[in-house]
């Protein structure tokens, strides 16, 4: 009896066996088969991904070209207005005050951060006629641009002293 129970036990570990076998490979083919579409669905993404980071390399070549032709445009408008400065500067120091100012003013339309020339354009303006009423609200906004971007200089304080005093006389006569 002992071996008759012996032999049934080891038929059932054997059947058992035989069906846990069987269980895993049908679960290694079925993982394998899903394995392989994930590999379909990811190497038709990597050809998508690949042309969008084509199309993605082209653009930013594009703009780093763009950029480029920019930077060679504005380091040659950088020369021509260097040229203009120098100019005006020299209008300036032999008392050509309005002409000084039309360059200045060209300057700053062409790069408003030149400091520089909207200082001297002030200073230009208002020497060219410092009775001229009509251009002290402009000036008085420039010289307020220019202490924002950290300028200061006695010129303003003369300039906005005679302008107040202008103003107020003007003011009294009314």
């Amino acid at each position: 009896m002992l071996e008759h129970t012996e032999k049934n036990i080891i038929d059932q570990i054997e059947h058992n066996r035989d069906e846990l076998n069987t269980k895993i490979d049908i679960n290694t083919e079925s993982i394998l088969k899903e394995i392989k579409e994930v590999k379909k669905l990811l190497t038709v993404q990597d050809s998508e991904i690949q042309v969008k980071l084509k199309n993605i390399l082209l653009r930013q070549k594009r703009i780093n070209e763009s950029d480029r032709k920019n930077e060679m445009r504005l380091i040659y408008a950088d020369g021509v207005l260097e040229k203009k400065e120098a100019e005006a500067y020299n209008l300036l120091k032999e008392r050509k005050y309005a002409a000084a100012y039309k360059i200045y003013n060209e300057i700053k339309e062409s790069d408003p951060e030149r400091l520089s020339a909207r200082y001297y354009g002030v200073y230009s303006l208002f020497y060219s006629n410092e009775m001229n009423k009509e251009n002290y609200d402009y000036i008085l906004k420039e010289i307020s641009f220019l202490r924002e971007k950290g300028m200061e200089e006695d010129a303003f304080k003369i300039i906005e002293n005679f302008i107040k005093r202008e103003k107020a006389i003007n003011n009294e006569q009314m």
